[in-house]
Order: structure tokens, then sequence, then C-alpha cells
């Protein structure tokens, strides 16, 4: 009888052993198969992160698309009390946004700086067609609030001040 004790003590402990190298394998599976499951998972949200930030991308363009083609279509700039707020609630956007919009697409220009352009680009077209306008009624005209901040903005974009500009305007169409 003492045969058969070491023999079901052998085979129980042959048992136990297959059941832990059993379960030693399904671990190493289960752990090789939760890292692919990680890196798969991680490169989906890579892949999401991706897509995301390409619709952002171009939800972003659109908007600017939209700006412009109001600034430009329907010469918001030329509004001298348009400012940030204003420009946000017609977008829909917050001013983060707004800015960061104006940096991809706006050559790297803030909103302001964007409509004074608009604007100064709009005084030059004015001095030249109008040559009899006063200083005063181009700057209200091209949607500046003080002839100061027209003059100052004006010699910083352009390099001379309005009425110097208008002089070489009168000086080419004499030489003509």
């Amino acid at each position: 009888m003492n045969i058969y004790y070491y023999l079901i003590a052998f085979l129980a402990i042959a048992l136990l052993a297959i059941i832990a190298w059993h379960i030693h394998v399904v671990r190493w599976k289960n752990l090789k198969l939760l890292k692919r499951l990680r890196k798969e998972k991680e490169l989906g949200r890579q892949v999401g992160l991706l897509t995301q930030d390409n619709t952002l991308h171009d939800q972003d363009w659109a908007l600017f698309q939209q700006l412009e083609k109001s600034m430009l279509e329907d010469k918001l700039y030329l509004q001298a009390d348009l400012n940030r707020d204003q420009v946000t609630q017609f977008l829909g956007i917050d001013k983060n946004r707004l800015a960061v919009i104006m940096q991809k697409f706006g050559n790297g220009t803030t909103l302001p700086a964007y409509i004074n352009h608009l604007r100064i680009h709009h005084a030059c077209q004015m001095l030249k067609d109008y040559p009899y306008y006063t200083i005063q009624a181009i700057a209200t005209d091209s949607g500046f609030s003080t002839l100061r901040n027209f003059q100052r903005l004006f010699k910083d974009y352009t390099g001379m001040t309005p009425l110097e500009f208008k002089e070489t305007l009168e000086q080419e169409t004499a030489a003509n």
C-alpha cells in the first residue's frame, strides 16, 4: 500500500506541476496580449489625434476663409469700432482659437494688425482715387477712430506719412 501512496503523491505532484506550468504559460500569453493591445490602443490614439488635428486644421482654415471673405467683401475692417469680441462672436469661437487661426493662416499676424493692414491698403487706394479728400476724411473712411493713430500706422506700414504719400502721388501725376 505504500507504493500506491507514492504513486498517488507522484501523480498529484505531476498534476500540480502541469497546472502550474499551464498557469505560467497563460500568464505569459496574457502579458504579451496586453502589451500588443496597449500598443494598438496607443497607435489608435495617435491616429485619432492626427485625424482630430487634420479636422481641426480644416475647420480653422474654413473659419479663416470666412473671416477673410467677410473682411474683404463686406468691408468689415472699415468699421471703426470693430474689435476682437465682435469677430469671435461672428465666427462663433473664443479669442484663443482666433489667435491660433490668425497665427496659422494670417501669416503669423494678430487680428488688429490684419485689420490695420486692410485699412491702410484701403487708405492708399483712397488717396490715389480721391486726391482732393482731406487726410482726416480718408482716415475716417478707412475705419480709423483718430487721425493720430491713422498717421502713425500709415507711416509704420508705408514708411511715409499720408501727406507725403499724397504729395508723391501728385508729383507722379504731374510728371505724367
